[in-house]
């Protein structure tokens, strides 16, 4: 089933749904029904039960991505990405949460870890944090770190 087919009911959409449908579904899947047949009966969209499977709920967001749950991770160098592993959330909920408390998707240090003493490029270091080249490059700006002119590489890798 496609995104926004009438009769199809998203997350957003069914904040009513109970714990107990909520294991229901869980325990659908686990019990061997494929997502897309468990949306099928339920009338809920593949992504819906993909996010109840997954455990990623937005009514739990506030709780699960508290400044003091985020913050600590976020020091300690981790990505979005691996914060969100970390918690078993989608780490677009934790770039929410970075954004909602005004950090940057990666620290400092994490930049200079992989930029000087790792040589990685930008395209790379983007891959791995989930966002574009380009939010890299203005990251190493504003975090001072010298930056290598476009296409030039260190060959001593």
């Amino acid at each position: 089933m496609t995104r926004g087919q009438p009769g199809l009911r998203s997350l957003a959409a069914v904040p009513w749904l109970s714990d107990t449908e909520r294991v229901r579904i869980r325990d659908l899947v686990a019990g061997g029904l494929s997502q897309a047949e468990v949306a099928r009966r339920e009338g809920l969209g593949e992504s819906t039960v993909s996010r109840i499977v997954r455990g990623v709920d937005r009514r739990v967001l506030p709780e699960v991505l508290g400044w003091q749950v985020v913050e600590p991770l976020h020091r300690a160098g981790r990505t979005a990405p691996e914060i969100a592993v970390e918690l078993g959330v989608d780490h677009e909920l934790v770039r929410r949460s970075l954004r909602r408390h005004r950090l940057p998707l990666v620290s400092d240090g994490w930049l200079w870890e992989r930029y000087i003493n790792g040589e990685r490029t930008t395209t790379e270091m983007g891959e791995e944090a989930a966002c574009h080249p380009t939010m890299i490059h203005r990251y190493l700006l504003r975090a001072g770190i010298p930056v290598r002119s476009r296409g030039r590489r260190r060959t001593n890798r």
